[in-house]
């Protein structure tokens, strides 16, 4: 693929020259397999206020329209409001835009050689038919912008990932519209080249979400991480300085500004955005007898003092040999944050261990803590039971983690 990239953004430069035929090569990658794991599967939950926000954005449909949108919600997020990740990877790979057929592009080519007004007229139908460009203008399917929504309200937790796959899209969008203002007789053979570029491109974040549904499917990371692996690759420091290299030699100011997007992403891949710090982010709230000014947050052996009643931030950074992560030992996986609350080296607090994950670049979330302490000389009976509600406060919040952040609103606490 690296070469078909290559090849296209060479052609690129040919914009004002007449061309006859475009090669294509195919590169493969050495895709390494992650070791195994036996580790529980994360879970990620959205917000009232979330909901309401996708609710609202479905509201905006009309028909037929919003009954469909009404029931992808319901097949992505629980009556618990968890998110399914493998429902919203299916349903992402369903509603959003697919790479054109390469062989319907190279037929184009061909056609191009005898008839380049016919391969023109044949290349905006491939164009009409997969990617809604109408008329010279580009219309996102409303259910993929849902998806895409849907997406957004977890993009703390995805971390690195979501910007992965955001960048990605955005890329295609910009592709489209530069591929809209180069369809002419002319020049079509550059058209399907950059076509094939953003085929590429929007392979990208397909296939991260096919790998994120075997991964959050069954806990097999083996396609996960080859996907990202082989990514990686693609976009190297050679390709790096070759599209450098490119921009040296280009008047056009559309495509400069579309080849520093595509060096931008690369660049950014190869920075090794999954060895990012996770913020560890939440509130304390003490009810006790006894007064409790400060509290010890500990997370990944991380530890900060965090006052009663406020909140509390700070970055750790994730372990690339950790058994916790997801997959196991991995990088480019979720990372286990569990956050713990001490005072006087005694746990009062701690996150559940499946509700802590995020991949790196991500967002830990937790408000609030809520900690309930009696006095020390109270009688064995009354701690007992304030210890036991203690603790089924724990266990609400663990399977209703938006509760207590409602109650918290209300001053419930």
């Amino acid at each position: 693929m690296k070469k078909v990239i290559i090849a296209c953004f060479l052609a690129i430069l040919m914009l004002m020259v007449p061309v006859t035929s475009v090669s294509q090569t195919v590169n493969t990658s050495n895709i390494t397999k992650p070791s195994d794991f036996d580790n529980e599967i994360p879970q990620i939950f959205i917000t009232d206020a979330d909901l309401k926000e996708i609710n609202d954005f479905i509201e905006t449909f009309g028909g037929d329209d919003k009954v469909e949108a009404y029931g992808i919600r319901d097949d992505i997020i629980g009556d618990d409001l968890k998110v399914d990740i493998v429902n919203l990877a299916v349903d992402f790979l369903e509603y959003n835009f697919q790479p054109i057929n390469d062989t319907d592009l190279d037929d184009i080519i061909e056609l191009a050689i005898y008839n380049t007004s016919g391969a023109s007229n044949e290349l905006k139908k491939l164009l009409e038919e997969n990617w809604n460009i109408v008329n010279g203008e580009f219309i996102e399917n409303l259910f993929g912008k849902l998806i895409d929504k849907i997406i957004e309200t977890i993009k703390d937790r995805l971390g690195w990932c979501y910007k992965f796959f955001s960048d990605s899209v955005n890329l295609f969008i910009n592709g489209t519209e530069l591929v809209i203002g180069y369809i002419q007789p002319a020049v079509v053979v550059i058209s399907v080249s950059v076509v094939k570029v953003i085929n590429d491109i929007i392979s990208a974040p397909r296939d991260f979400a096919d790998a994120l549904k075997e991964l959050f499917r069954d806990g097999d990371g083996t396609v996960f991480v080859g996907t990202i692996i082989s990514v990686i690759d693609e976009f190297n420091e050679d390709f790096i300085d070759l599209i450098e290299s490119i921009k040296k030699f280009i008047k056009n100011q559309n495509l400069i500004d579309y080849l520093n997007e595509v060096q931008a992403f690369a660049i950014w891949l190869q920075g090794d955005p999954w060895k990012d710090p996770v913020k560890v982010t939440g509130f304390v709230k003490i009810v006790s007898l006894t007064p409790i000014e400060e509290v010890t947050i500990t997370c990944r052996g991380q530890s900060i003092t965090a006052k009663n009643n406020e909140w509390f931030s700070f970055y750790v950074n994730p372990s690339d040999t950790s058994a916790d992560s997801f997959p196991a030992n991995k990088w480019y996986g979720m990372h286990n944050c569990n956050i713990t609350v001490s005072k006087d080296d005694k746990v009062l607090k701690q996150t559940p261990d499946i509700l802590s994950y995020a991949f790196s670049g991500g967002k830990i979330e937790w408000p609030p803590f809520v900690i309930v302490k009696s006095r020390v000389k109270y009688t064995s009976f009354r701690e007992l039971m304030l210890e036991r509600f203690s603790n089924i406060l724990s266990i609400i919040q663990a399977l209703f983690p938006n509760l207590f952040r409602n109650m918290n609103r209300l001053n419930m606490f």
